[in-house]
């Protein structure tokens, strides 16, 4: 982020030394690998909305995955990469967490509500399980959902400063989140995936 845009830089971690992924003339942003390191998921508008797109890291060619004149942010691949977990905003107030399936372009939706602006979300390593923030009234929820199921909504944890940020343990069992102390302090705790009390790490 220079200030006027962004782009997207890979960094090689053993040589430090970074490379130029994506740099179009509007914003491009939420870059992430697919399961086996040959593309990179992300969001842009240099379309005029924001778009899914992904590009080859072999050949760094682009290809559009959404064009619905909306805001698609937030691309997560699934391990076989058929299908991507996103957050679609449209209009004025309506978001969702949608299921895009790549080979025959449809979008299931997971979740929807109103104002959902601090939404953010993870995929279980085994791709069955959703944790997600969203809104209840005046406070955020942490959540699980079935992505296969996705009425299968549980309450992991309710919010005492808004929990963001929700991370999926290696072996998933936890749900790592950051949220914010009385002193608005960003605190990171996890909670384990049936539920109980947060631990403060």
């Amino acid at each position: 982020d220079n200030s006027s845009d962004t782009y997207l830089v890979v960094l090689d971690l053993n040589s430090m030394k970074e490379t130029t992924l994506m740099n179009s003339n509007a914003l491009d942003l939420d870059p992430i690998f697919s399961v086996d390191g040959n593309f990179v998921y992300y969001s842009s508008a240099k379309n005029g909305s924001f778009d899914l797109w992904k590009i080859n890291l072999t050949t760094l060619e682009s290809t559009i995955l959404t064009q619905e004149n909306s805001l698609e942010r937030l691309p997560v691949p699934t391990l076989d990469g058929e299908q991507i977990v996103y957050l679609h905003k449209k209009g004025f107030s309506y978001d969702s967490i949608e299921l895009l399936d790549l080979e025959n372009n449809t979008s299931t939706t997971l979740i929807e509500e109103n104002f959902a602006s601090q939404t953010a979300f993870s995929l279980s390593k085994d791709n069955t399980t959703l944790a997600y923030t969203w809104p209840n009234g005046d406070d955020y929820e942490l959540r699980l959902l079935n992505i296969a199921i996705p009425e299968s909504k549980m309450l992991l944890t309710k919010s005492k400063g808004l929990p963001l940020s929700p991370k999926f343990s290696d072996d998933g069992q936890w749900v790592y989140f950051s949220e914010n102390n009385k002193m608005e302090s960003s605190e990171i705790k996890r909670i384990p995936i049936n539920g109980g009390s947060p631990e403060l790490l």
